[in-house]
């Protein structure tokens, strides 16, 4: 998976049950973001998402029975053949893309100081793709587009197509909507 993939379509269907994912695998998107499921249900949810020739990134935090240790890494790679990851486990995002997962870093923005924090985190860990929550904070990605090299993606309470413009506009790439 690539950084186009996302620009050439970018709205990117964030899934938490079945439900979801059914209308995420009928609908025009080209990634999906699982943030469900578990251990022993992870490699059936990929394998479908794959077979609807979309993009799977498993969303570490969310899985049950994931731990904070690289060898998930491995695990999603190998076991589910997920394309990449998102996390917001920093120490999990180099040995992701050493693996060659795409790496998504997920960053919650609360304040300014929290703009700085995240400047300094995709220096040292490198991100392929920054996720800013929440998406509506469109000042915020304003402000991050210009403070770093990394690609945004908005994510997070986005209900319109109007939100999904604003957020584009501020200058993320993407964004990740479960509705």
């Amino acid at each position: 998976m690539n950084i186009e993939v996302i620009q050439q379509f970018p709205v990117i269907a964030s899934v938490v049950d079945e439900e979801d994912l059914a209308k995420a695998l009928k609908s025009e998107v080209s990634v999906i973001f699982i943030l469900y499921g578990n251990i022993m249900t992870l490699p059936e949810i990929v394998n479908r998402i794959k077979k609807s020739e979309k993009y799977a990134l498993v969303h570490l935090d969310f899985i049950d029975g994931f731990s904070n240790h690289e060898s998930i890494l491995d695990y999603v790679k190998i076991i589910c053949k997920a394309d990449g990851i998102i996390t917001t486990k920093r120490n999990l995002i180099a040995p992701a893309k050493k693996r060659g997962l795409f790496a998504i870093l997920r960053f919650f923005t609360v304040d300014y100081t929290s703009i700085g924090k995240l400047c300094e985190l995709v220096q040292a860990v490198k991100p392929d793709i920054v996720e800013v929550m929440p998406a509506l904070a469109t000042k915020v990605i304003e402000e991050l587009k210009e403070k770093i090299s990394v690609p945004i993606i908005a994510g997070g309470l986005l209900n319109s197509k109007k939100e999904v413009n604003a957020a584009l506009s501020a200058g993320a790439i993407g964004v990740s909507a479960g509705k």
